[in-house]
């Protein structure tokens, strides 16, 4: 009987073992990094993905230039159609995002001198774009 009772005890203990299994997560990958230096343009790509999923993008956007200012924002397409959220800070931020597969990722800006007597002053923009799944 305590035999039994024994291996009936050892099942239940090793089935909610497997069951609480932990799970694997996944890490996420660099799919992409640029460094786009010495920009005029208003509307720079910086990743096109090949698969829709979620990603996180970080972007800082810098001017190349002492005297100069920059209004930057991210543009990307999903389910739900174009979207553009502002960039945070310092013309810095982590966004994450789920654009479709095929759709770029790009940086809008406006760059201009400080007294505002010139547009499309140079700027840089640095990007790192995770896939997380």
């Amino acid at each position: 009987m305590f035999k039994r009772w024994a291996l009936a005890l050892l099942l239940a203990v090793l089935s909610v073992g497997a069951l609480a299994a932990p799970h694997r997560a996944r890490q996420p990958t660099i799919v992409a990094t640029q460094n786009f230096l010495n920009l005029t343009a208003p509307l720079t790509t910086m990743f096109t993905p090949t698969v829709t999923g979620m990603y996180r993008i970080s972007v800082y956007v810098e001017c190349a230039s002492i005297d100069c200012a920059v209004i930057a924002n991210l543009a990307y397409t999903d389910a739900g159609g174009f979207q553009n959220p502002g960039l945070t800070g310092p013309r810095s931020g982590d966004f994450v995002v789920r654009p479709l597969a095929g759709t770029p990722i790009q940086v809008l800006a406006n760059s201009f001198s400080q007294d505002n007597t010139s547009q499309g002053v140079t700027y840089n923009v640095f990007i790192v774009v995770e896939q997380l799944f």
